[in-house]
């Protein structure tokens, strides 16, 4: 099939929680959609056109972007365990930067790339307001936070060499997907039964939203600019409750302090070590799940100023009724 007269847009990433979304907003689209993941799911969308891709294989990326004109970076490999280091930062930050090389090489028209807040550096004022131009610094950050903000400055050096590209940093995003991976382990650990509940309030989004901004900044002529993506900052107990209430369990009633968090890390850390499974806990979640941090997300509203985020009342109930009707629950 001759694809020359027809726009042709590629998603990496495209099963994961992120990509799934953006392929949902661009189904009503003229255009050639090119998914790529390392496994295509079995129930897969036949509206696009499915293809295997690992983006650490540079002759598959290459070979993959001739004549593509748009591309929307997602693939990552998110995981709390600094145990995963090495591999995030292959996946996040050597993927991306053959992502970048390849869009370079194939004269791809724009990149979308999908980050992360973790790649932002973190306020030293008490009440913690995260914006975009905030300087990064290394020692407080995650492994995963470390990869993609590496993975950024590939893309950064991808625009200064001629490569039109936007970035988004979405907060935590709320999403119906695989619940064993990513920040939708959050609905699976209230669905199984939640008692505690931690003082911190972090930024949420709801996916559609994420995937409607990367949309609508792919389509306009913003390039060199990276964007906060955050529906609202919500303290985490508030969030929990309301997953809890969708799925019509109890919701968490015991307050978690500062020293009971530390200690649970700790016991987690020890029961990984036994079991050899990843926990969702660790030092650095567990800290964060602690700490009071807002996102300035006004950023977004000076180029899209009509643009309105989902209330995250909506968004849960969405998502809970999802999940219902995924795992026949």
């Amino acid at each position: 099939m001759n694809h020359s007269s027809q726009e042709t847009i590629l998603v990496t990433g495209a099963s994961g929680l992120v990509g799934s979304h953006i392929l949902n907003t661009l189904k009503s689209s003229n255009a050639r959609i090119v998914a790529t993941c390392r496994h295509i799911p079995a129930d897969a969308d036949k509206r696009f056109e499915w293809i295997s891709c690992d983006i650490l294989d540079i002759t598959a990326l290459e070979n993959l972007f001739h004549n593509v004109d748009k591309v929307y970076h997602c693939a990552a490999l998110i995981a709390i365990d600094s145990k995963e280091r090495k591999k995030m930062l292959q996946a996040n930050t050597e993927g991306t930067a053959n992502v970048v090389n390849a869009a370079l090489a194939c004269n791809v028209k724009k990149l979308l790339h999908v980050s992360s807040v973790a790649a932002i550096g973190e306020s030293n004022g008490e009440n913690k307001i995260i914006s975009e131009d905030i300087p990064w610094k290394n020692a407080d950050a995650s492994a995963y936070g470390l990869s993609k903000h590496l993975g950024e400055i590939e893309v950064w050096r991808g625009i200064t060499e001629g490569l039109p590209a936007a970035i988004i940093n979405p907060s935590i995003i709320l999403g119906c997907s695989d619940w064993d991976n990513g920040s939708s382990q959050i609905f699976k650990t209230i669905y199984n039964g939640l008692g505690w509940y931690t003082p911190g309030k972090h930024g949420f989004v709801d996916a559609q939203d994420v995937a409607r901004i990367a949309v609508m900044l792919m389509n306009s002529d913003i390039t060199g600019q990276r964007f906060i993506v955050s529906g609202a900052n919500i303290p985490f107990r508030e969030v929990f409750i309301k997953i809890a209430n969708a799925f019509g369990k109890k919701p968490p009633s015991k307050k978690v302090n500062k020293f009971l968090s530390e200690l649970a890390w700790r016991a987690s850390y020890v029961a990984c070590a036994f079991t050899g499974k990843p926990s969702i806990l660790t030092k650095y979640s567990a800290r964060t799940a602690m700490a009071t941090v807002e996102y300035n997300n006004s950023k977004l509203f000076q180029y899209f100023p009509d643009f309105r985020y989902t209330d995250i009342d909506e968004s849960i109930k969405r998502i809970g009724d999802e999940y219902k009707k995924r795992y026949q629950f």
